[in-house]
């Protein structure tokens, strides 16, 4: 736990992020939903030969919808749930992370969110590859 600094950090709030990426897969009975969201980080280059690539880093997300009255069901009845491979932005509390056994230590495998809003941004598009530009 983070040691607060003359009254600048509160230890007693969790951790409020935003994430924003491509929904992976969904676990129904659970009310999850997994994000992998990729970050291009400009400080961490991949060699020194070569300046101008950068470093791309995921940082993996498991969504969590609480079980509120909110969240319950949708206008049409059906219960509350995000599709697969469809853009989102999602706002939340880190509540926990998931761990995996790798030796004799418990690495950090997804973080935990308890998802406070989320934003539906649509498909992701692909161009059929059948038309071309001028027809």
């Amino acid at each position: 736990m983070p040691i607060p600094i003359d009254g600048c950090f509160q230890p007693t709030f969790t951790p409020y992020v935003e994430i924003c990426g491509t929904v992976d897969t969904v676990d129904d009975l659970a009310r999850a939903f997994r994000i992998n969201a990729h970050q291009y980080v400009a400080s961490l280059k991949t060699s020194d030969q070569n300046q101008s690539q950068k470093f791309q880093s995921v940082m993996p997300v498991e969504c969590v919808i609480p079980d509120t009255a909110r969240w319950k069901k949708s206008t049409s009845g059906k219960k509350f749930i995000v599709q697969p491979h469809r853009y989102v932005n999602v706002s939340g509390s880190i509540i926990g992370r998931t761990t995996k056994k790798v030796g004799e230590k418990n690495m950090t495998e997804r973080f935990r969110v308890e998802v406070d809003n989320i934003i539906f941004l649509g498909r992701p598009i692909v161009a059929s590859s059948s038309t071309s530009p001028g027809k």
